[in-house]
């Protein structure tokens, strides 16, 4: 297929996609029609592109505005993952927040050396949520393999973890769920963060979504 035919193909998957019924749309659905402004180096077509080449078990990679490579690592029916760049990466899930309303939440992670994540939640029609309203970090205590009169007396590990803002988001692909791990070891001396991962737990912390917001699991 020469280049105008398969753009031309690309921007009726695109329509196709926006007109879907929202019961039966997946997550691809939603990605094609994102605002720009929300991935400003992808156009609409580049998105329909990278739906339509995972939808045909092809390599999903598509040269962007700034002239970088994007490629689509995995897509089902709820969930998509994105290499954004060379240290970026975009995850999105579709969660159900009712029996008839979806919402999207958005997970962008940097990693310059350690990783650090963001999360953001939309309406299937772009509209951005309140994120207090679906995600609030665990408590330093939910990263801890235990936390007791040792933990305390040892100072290097404590204030350390006051900063336990530097964390990283991983939706998963399978369930409505996602984990979040600290990153605040990487941050530190080799000595600091030999000490301080004694104490955190390395699988990071699971919460999975229940009654529309997601919840730790203990």
């Amino acid at each position: 297929m020469d280049k105008i035919a398969h753009h031309c193909a690309a921007s009726l998957i695109a329509l196709a996609m926006s007109a879907a019924p929202a019961m039966a749309q997946r997550v691809a659905d939603v990605f094609v029609s994102m605002p720009r402004e929300l991935l400003p180096a992808l156009t609409d077509v580049n998105r329909a592109d990278l739906v339509d080449f995972i939808d045909n078990g092809m390599r999903a990679a598509v040269t962007n505005a700034f002239d970088s490579t994007v490629v689509m690592t995995r897509m089902n029916d709820t969930y998509i993952s994105l290499k954004t760049s060379a240290a970026g990466t975009m995850q999105l899930k579709m969660l159900p927040l009712n029996d008839s309303t979806n919402v999207v939440c958005i997970a962008r992670t940097v990693c310059p050396g350690a990783c650090l994540s963001d999360v953001r939640f939309y309406t299937t029609g772009w509209e951005r949520l309140d994120e207090d309203d679906h995600f609030t970090m665990p408590q330093v205590e939910d990263f801890l393999i235990h936390s007791d009169s040792t933990f305390m007396a040892d100072s290097v590990a404590h204030s350390s973890l006051a900063d336990i803002d530097l964390f990283e988001i991983e939706l998963s692909p399978d369930s409505p769920s996602l984990t979040v791990r600290t990153t605040v070891a990487d941050y530190a001396t080799r000595e600091e963060a030999d000490r301080l991962r004694r104490w955190l737990k390395p699988q990071g912390v699971r919460m999975e979504w229940l009654n529309g917001r997601f919840t730790v699991v203990r």
